[in-house]
């Protein structure tokens, strides 16, 4: 997440739609007032530090927002204060179906999964979509994980596809006043830079590294697993009118 008091705007990054990229590309022209959440790859390497995000909590440093911070976490905690009535609100939305195939190449990379776990180029189609489906319906506890906690996650029993679809539908949001397409993203981006006056911005592309076959998504799925994508994501499909 970014706030930048000097154009007046917020960008909140979602779950694998290239929030990354746009994040840094905005950092890098926010001023030193801004407040950022920084971001580490899958590996725990730093790609960019955060700024003004720290405090102390009883002597104890802690974080103000974490990375994928939804509009309503960060309105709820930030109350009534009115600070940001004239900000623009900005993220980013991705056709969920591929996004998801993103999430699992980030799972299987940041857990180190089983070899019987990971998709092969040389694998069947049958055999690619029930490894996909294992990885994203298969139990997990997200205890470790900030933002799990406040979604109301990070104590009980989910999935990959459950903390998913929970976060990354937060997203979708009545205070957002500008969404950009990862579909078209460099075009929106280009676009959101006008608006905001901002001049000779590259848009760098982070964690590409991850999808290690070059396929569609759509090899991914079988018919119950697109149709429960279908289902937990059908306002967000219907909104910006997306299709498997």
């Amino acid at each position: 997440m970014l706030i930048c008091p000097q154009r007046k705007f917020i960008f909140f990054k979602p779950l694998k739609c290239a929030g990354t990229s746009v994040e840094h590309a905005l950092y890098s022209t926010a001023g030193p007032d801004a407040l950022c959440t920084g971001s580490a790859s899958g590996d725990g390497e730093i790609e960019y530090d955060s700024r003004n995000n720290h405090l102390l909590d009883n002597g104890q440093e802690a974080n103000r927002f974490v990375q994928h911070t939804p509009p309503c976490l960060f309105y709820s905690r930030v109350g009534g204060m009115g600070l940001y009535d004239k900000y623009s609100n900005i993220t980013i939305v991705r056709n969920p179906w591929d996004a998801l195939v993103s999430f699992y190449w980030w799972c299987v990379r940041k857990e180190g999964a089983p070899e019987e776990w990971l998709i092969k180029p040389d694998d069947s189609s049958d055999d690619m979509a029930q490894k996909f489906e294992t990885v994203i319906t298969m139990p997990s506890v997200y205890s470790k994980d900030p933002i799990a906690h406040e979604i109301g996650l990070g104590s009980s029993v989910s999935s990959a596809f459950i903390f998913f679809h929970t976060l990354n539908n937060l997203f979708v949001d009545s205070r957002i006043d500008h969404y950009l397409r990862f579909e078209s993203l460099e075009r929106d981006f280009i676009d959101l830079c006008k608006r905001l006056e901002i001049d000779d911005v590259k848009l760098l592309r982070y964690k590409v590294s991850q999808r290690k076959l070059g396929i569609g998504y759509r090899v991914y799925y079988n018919s119950w697993m697109r149709n429960i994508v279908a289902e937990k994501f059908s306002s967000y499909i219907e909104k910006f009118s997306y299709r498997f």
